[in-house]
């Protein structure tokens, strides 16, 4: 995932992997587009996990949808984003409770989620 960053001009500042979703604080090429990367980085992590993974090209038509959430972070210091981002992880591990996701459905471990960590922590 780092060269795949570095090929479109993209430095990831902060990465924490939910079970549903991804926070990624990113600094990216203006001229390039938040959006065009975050399409980028998508596109990337989903051939590699299905290169990786064979199972996740049978079982899903998809990995990721063409949502996300973008917001800049205006006059806020990169080290506060930060440990934000890293809180989200460690504020659900504390609790000892699983992740719901936004209607408030449990969800559970995948394996693409399986395929994610692993991924990450090789990169």
């Amino acid at each position: 995932m780092e060269e795949k960053c570095s090929e479109i001009g993209v430095d990831i500042i902060e990465m924490e992997i939910q079970p549903d979703h991804v926070h990624l604080l990113i600094e990216a090429d203006p001229r390039y587009g938040v959006n065009k990367a975050i399409k980028s980085i998508k596109g990337y992590t989903s051939h590699m996990l299905r290169k990786e993974f064979a199972e996740l090209t049978t079982k899903l038509p998809t990995l990721w949808t063409n949502s996300y959430f973008i917001s800049t972070v205006g006059g806020a210091p990169v080290s506060a984003m930060k440990r934000y981002i890293e809180s989200q992880a460690k504020s659900q591990r504390e609790e000892g409770k699983r992740a719901t996701n936004m209607n408030g459905v449990h969800v559970q471990s995948t394996p693409i989620d399986d395929a994610i960590n692993k991924t990450v922590k090789n990169t």
